[in-house]
């Protein structure tokens, strides 16, 4: 189990650090294309380092289907 539980830790931060890069491009290049960067100052969605991010994670982050149709066509 020494090596599988090794095999598990890598996996797990292997797996973070995937999530953070994934966060990192879509809040730094996909979201201010798709809302604009007025859009993205408006909500406090900037996630620089020297800026403040008002992130909500009680906010349900689905869109509606019509949207997703719209805007992706």
């Amino acid at each position: 189990t020494s090596e599988s539980d090794r095999d598990n830790f890598v996996f797990e931060q292997a797996r973070k650090i995937n999530i953070a890069v994934f966060q990192s491009i879509v809040y730094q290049e996909y979201l201010p294309l798709v809302l604009e960067e007025e859009l993205v100052k408006e909500h406090n969605l900037i996630t620089r380092a020297e800026d403040y991010s008002n992130y909500d994670k009680t906010i349900n982050p689905m869109i509606i289907h019509e949207f997703s149709t719209f805007a992706y066509r």
